[in-house]
């Protein structure tokens, strides 16, 4: 569970932190035993599929969010929980992260925000939130230093 949870972080490195979180979690849910309340932890996964089909708008991303909610969201007793339905709540995720990978390799992060970069970061030249730089004026283009 570690190296795949692992590898994964390392393959998507370069991707949103909320992709990246959905992505291990997944791989946390089930490389051990966990309890029913302990699906709280697929909420990133949940809400990186919302993202997506958000910002794509197909029917698929839209559809594979509804099953996970619905996997998630639906009140299910000690009883209900057979193997059939355990396996298939565990097929459902694994489908979603693999629709979420397969998004990822088209390019098509779940968080557009983070692709431009947050606010007080260096690399993306926008200044922290309160700081002296963002306080200041934006110096016209004439007057800019060359």
């Amino acid at each position: 569970g570690v190296l795949v949870g692992g590898g994964l972080a390392l393959r998507y490195r370069t991707r949103s932190t909320l992709a990246l979180a959905a992505l291990v979690a997944l791989v946390g849910r089930l490389w051990m035993y966990h309890r029913r309340y302990d699906d709280t932890m697929l909420l990133f996964l949940l809400l990186a599929l919302g993202a997506l089909a958000l910002r794509t708008r197909r029917r698929s991303h839209w559809l594979i969010f509804a099953l996970v909610g619905a996997s998630l969201w639906a009140p299910l007793r000690r009883s209900d929980l057979t193997p059939l339905v355990v396996l298939a709540r565990v097929g459902c995720w694994i489908g979603a992260v693999g629709i979420l990978l397969a998004a990822l390799e088209r390019g098509e992060d779940p968080d557009p925000v983070e692709d431009q970069g947050a606010a007080g970061s260096p690399e993306a030249g926008n200044p922290a939130p309160g700081s002296a730089e963002a306080r200041l004026p934006a110096a016209p283009a004439s007057e800019a230093p060359a």
